[in-house]
Order: structure tokens, then sequence, then C-alpha cells
């Protein structure tokens, strides 16, 4: 792989580890703060916490396959965890939204 492409790519890993940790970090922080909500409210919080969870470990593992990927495939991996990184983000958003609402009540 040429230098800069690899540095490209190297780079890109880099900024989703990041984003995926940080996003690993809020969760864990929701999730203690659920710890006071109904029981009603647990579960439903359950249901969305298994959702991202799901959804952040799909995206680790198209990170392990860009970490794997050759200078032909890398951009291909990128595409696939993208998307899966907005699915990420998508759910932790409906998850954040859902528990201000339940504070808000």
């Amino acid at each position: 792989m040429p230098e800069y492409a690899q540095q490209q790519k190297e780079a890109y890993q880099e900024q989703r580890q990041k984003q995926l940790q940080k996003l690993k970090t809020q969760m864990e922080e929701l999730k203690a703060r659920t710890a006071e909500a109904s029981e009603q409210a647990k579960a439903e919080f359950q249901k969305l916490i298994q959702d991202v969870q799901k959804k952040q470990e799909a995206a680790q593992k198209k990170l392990k396959e860009l970490q794997a990927a050759s200078a032909e495939t890398w951009e291909e991996v990128k595409v696939a965890l993208d998307v899966a990184m907005e699915e990420v983000q998508k759910s932790y958003e409906k998850f954040r939204a859902r528990w201000s609402d339940k504070e808000n009540v």
C-alpha cells in the first residue's frame, strides 16, 4: 500500500476507534443513570441499550475488517464502516432522546 494511502487508512481507523470509545463511555454513563428509572422504563431502556450495543459490535467488526483490508479494498470497507457508525449514532441518539423524555416526566 502506498505510504499516503496507508497514512489515510490509519488516521481514519484511529478516528473511528475514538468515536466508538466515546460512544461506549457515553452509553455507560446513561446506563448508570437508568438505574434510577422505574421497572417499566428500565425494560424499555434495556431494549434500547441492547440495540446500541449490537450496532456497536457490528461497527467494531467493520473496524477490524478495515484494519485487515488491502489497499484495493479499504475504501470499500470504509464505506461499510461509515454506514455502521451512522447506525450506532442513530441508535445512541434514540436512546438518549428516550432517556431525556423520561427524565422530564
